[in-house]
């Protein structure tokens, strides 16, 4: 399998909540479904796990967004599935 590190962008709204935010990290594992982001160091606001989300990547043809759902997040890290 190809592991492709690449900067990537979490945003998100929480509809209960109505939190907003916005999250920069890199891939350490991208595939057609899904994605796991490592952020750069401790952050002060994270999502909630299974929030929607709109998945933001930097390849090397240009930005792509793509809408997502969180299923796992950690101080460190969160791991995202692509949603039609």
């Amino acid at each position: 399998m190809i592991r492709v590190t690449c900067r990537s962008e979490i945003t998100w709204l929480a509809p209960c909540s109505g939190r907003v935010g916005k999250i920069e990290g890199t891939t350490q594992n991208l595939s057609m479904g899904g994605a796991l982001v490592r952020f750069p160091g401790a952050q002060p606001h994270l999502p909630d796990t299974l929030d929607s989300v709109l998945f933001g990547l930097w390849l090397p043809g240009g930005p792509v967004s793509l809408n997502g759902r969180l299923l796992q997040v950690w101080d460190a890290g969160a791991r995202v599935r692509f949603v039609d």
